[in-house]
């Protein structure tokens, strides 16, 4: 068989409640993520920015291998 890179996952909890930082700053954050791992590394990432960690795994995944899934108060299917 055919030698396949690995899939590497990063979870990165924030506190981003939004008296602290606007709802839109969730967005903002990722969208730095996926540019810094871009410039540092060559590779792409799906980010999913959530309020629970299960639904940020669940949005990233909708959007693989360069997405970015914002679902804060939205019910994911399935879940």
């Amino acid at each position: 068989p055919e030698a396949r890179p690995a899939k590497d996952a990063v979870v990165v909890g924030l506190d981003l409640h939004e008296t602290v930082i606007p709802r839109h700053g969730g967005e903002t954050v990722a969208r730095r993520f996926k540019s810094e791992i871009h410039e540092e590394t060559g590779l792409t990432a799906s980010v999913g920015v959530a309020a629970s960690k299960l639904v940020a795994k669940v949005a990233s995944d909708m959007r693989k291998p360069d997405g970015l899934v914002l679902k804060w108060h939205e019910k994911v299917p399935g879940l």
